[in-house]
């Protein structure tokens, strides 16, 4: 997968949260420290004492939970959070603390994240990108619906699928600055020849620059 991501161009970050171990996070990056993502916070601290310095919590974060998201970005170079909804915000702004923040989008699989096509949405991707205590890095996904496809056509059709729903090429939103686009695409991988335009593979990222 990693060899796939760089060829196609696309920055690689695999999950950590199956094998929760440092040899085998080190070996997804081809020996080295490298950006991984995690599914708890209690794996995001193991591997920063590890020395890993580029994290992503690659769930919808809980206001209750902020302030041990905040001591952990205190850490290392780089921890992103993810938020889906108006009240995150709020307790992002209500803390006072900045943060580095993807938007959660729903891409079909339905578990988490905005619609793409409610008018909320946006509003609500306008107001991290204009909050004082956001760094807004852009976009991420989970194309979790693709787990239940049996053949490379049918991975293909939601990789189509994504790329409609998840499009930033013109974003509906006042924002000027570089935006990643994330996808966790791990079944969906082996049809990831020629996606570029810079996206992050949580399992990978692709990195649009808005003018």
């Amino acid at each position: 997968m990693r060899e796939k991501a760089l060829a196609s161009d696309v920055f690689f970050r695999p999950h950590v949260k199956t094998h929760k171990t440092v040899e085998i996070a080190r070996i997804q990056h081809g020996g080295e420290l490298g950006p991984i993502t995690v599914s708890t916070l209690a794996e995001g601290e193991f591997f920063a004492e590890a020395g890993f310095e580029d994290i992503t919590y690659a769930v919808p974060i809980a206001p209750e939970k902020l302030d041990e998201a905040a001591a952990l970005a205190a850490k290392i170079e780089r921890f992103n959070i993810l938020i889906d909804s108006d009240p995150a915000l709020r307790a992002i702004e209500e803390k006072k603390t900045v943060f580095d923040v993807f938007l959660k989008v729903d891409c079909g699989y339905h578990r988490a994240g905005v619609d793409p096509d409610r008018p909320e949405s946006v509003r609500l991707a306008q107001a991290i990108a204009q909050s004082r205590y956001v760094r807004f890095q852009g976009l991420l996904t989970h194309a979790g619906h693709s787990y239940n496809a049996k053949t490379i056509d049918e991975i293909r059709r939601v990789a189509e699928l994504n790329e409609k729903n998840f499009g930033v090429d013109e974003p509906p939103m006042t924002y000027k600055g570089t935006m990643i686009r994330s996808e966790d695409l791990r079944p969906e991988a082996r049809s990831a020849e020629g996606r570029s335009n810079n996206k992050d593979v949580s399992v990978a990222a692709r990195t649009s620059t808005i003018a």
